[in-house]
């Protein structure tokens, strides 16, 4: 939140300097100088690797400069000052062959090289402040502009200062493809401890959102908790944004499903193993498992408070309990709530993409599957939205298994419906629903024989 403060603080003191400073976009013409001429002198390989692209350079002479050391180094030719003039055009003959005498030498592209992505970085605060300003005079919502400094904020800090080109990604796929030789590279994202659900998911991926859906009291609240808390048991930073059950709840949950007990049962009575729950208690706290349960938090609030866990807490696993309890944003009721969902869903999706985190967002089902013979639901089942299934890389539906008379209500249907990286399937876990806790059983689907 600090650095947020500082930020507004830095746009609002930005507001307020004259129109005439509004053009001294920040720049370093030495920087930009002496880092080409080191190029010239035979640094180009290093220079490569520093990730610079042509909009870390302000100067449009730079630019082409640039350019030209990219397209010749690309075509396998030497870059000189003759070579890249006839690149960059012979009218910047004279300013190339300044170049090497602001280096002096290709040594020196260490010093130049934090000097030039410093100043990148200032012209994209100051094009990012800029655009602001308009939102600021305007009729814009107060909370899209406060959402707008945060996201672009985020963005400045994390990303890297230049674009990658086509050979960069191919470069990077190489170096993760080669990490597979010759023994694999195990798990592919976060996996749940559950033997039959994990040979069929392989793992919940980075930057990836995974929708677990059910009719009210069908456990989706109770897996995505037990799963949370398996999460953060690993060392695991994890998030459960709770939009049904306050804090006091999700509490009385994991303290169940850490010792196994019925925590109704302790509360109506009193009776139980209180030192057991005291040792339990403060196991808890210590674990990297963060709840957030406004009942209010929007979409936006929810992103901005995302951004800030991933931060400063290091998390890259997010829970939302759940998608049709998510406040549309104020202002912007729309008649069809459908549309609204689907607006949540997709920010979501953004959200996941943005933070590389893997999201897990519940999702209500609707009434029709109670009514269907047998009682399995379908991805079309998942309520107000069919973006909903669109945007997400797993759907996971939960359902009540069909029983023999006399058998007892301790089996949660689990039925993996999209699995962008994977094959689908089912299966069935143990439901102790005393204390919340599940158990693997066995698994039936097309990924039986893995």
């Amino acid at each position: 939140m600090t650095d947020l403060v500082l930020m507004v603080s830095s746009v609002l003191q930005f507001m307020r300097w004259s129109m005439s400073d509004l053009h001294a976009i920040p720049q370093d013409d030495m920087a930009e100088q002496g880092f080409l001429g080191a190029v010239l002198l035979g640094a180009m390989d290093d220079a490569i690797k520093a990730r610079v692209s042509e909009q870390s350079f302000n100067d449009l002479r730079c630019q082409k400069v640039w350019k030209a050391c990219l397209e010749l180094t690309e075509k396998g030719l030497e870059v000189n000052p003759l070579n890249v003039a006839s690149h960059a055009g012979k009218d910047l003959l004279f300013f190339i062959n300044d170049l090497p005498e602001k280096a002096p030498t290709a040594s020196n592209l260490p010093h130049w090289t934090p000097r030039l992505k410093a100043m990148e970085a200032r012209r994209k605060a100051f094009h990012m402040s800029y655009g602001v300003l308009g939102m600021v005079s305007s009729d814009t919502p107060t909370e899209d502009i406060l959402e707008r400094l945060e996201k672009d904020y985020f963005k400045l800090s994390n990303e890297r200062t230049n674009v990658q080109s086509d050979q960069d990604h191919w470069d990077d796929y190489e170096v993760d493809l080669l990490t597979a030789y010759p023994n694999g590279k195990g798990n592919l994202g976060q996996r749940t401890g559950y033997h039959s659900l994990d040979r069929i998911i392989r793992g919940y991926r980075p930057a990836s959102v995974n929708v677990i859906g059910a009719r009210p009291g069908q456990g989706k609240t109770a897996l995505a908790l037990q799963l949370a808390y398996a999460f953060a048991k690993q060392g695991k930073p994890v998030c459960f944004f709770s939009y049904e059950m306050p804090f006091s709840q999700l509490a009385d949950r994991l303290l169940a499903i850490h010792l196994g007990i019925d925590m109704t049962y302790l509360h109506e009575t009193g009776k139980g193993d209180w030192k057991a729950v005291a040792e339990a208690v403060k196991f808890l706290r210590t674990l990297p498992l963060f709840v957030e349960d406004k009942a209010d938090c929007g979409v936006s609030e929810l992103r901005s408070t995302a951004r800030r866990y991933q931060k400063d807490k290091g998390v890259n696993l997010f829970f939302i309990d759940y998608l049709q309890l998510i406040p549309p944003r104020k202002g912007r009721r729309e008649s069809n709530r459908t549309t609204e969902v689907s607006e949540l869903s997709r920010e979501i999706k953004l959200l996941g993409q943005e933070t590389k985190a893997a999201i897990f967002l519940l999702s209500q089902l609707n009434r029709e599957v109670e009514h269907r013979e047998g009682g399995k639901p379908r991805m079309s089942d998942l309520r107000e939205s069919g973006a909903v299934e669109q945007d997400a890389d797993t759907v996971t539906l939960l359902y009540d298994p069909p029983k023999e008379e006399g058998e007892t209500n301790d089996h949660l249907g689990v039925m993996v419906s999209k699995n962008r990286h994977h094959g689908k399937g089912s299966t069935v876990l143990r439901w102790d629903k005393s204390c919340n806790r599940f158990f693997d059983l066995t698994a039936t689907g097309m990924t039986d024989e893995l």
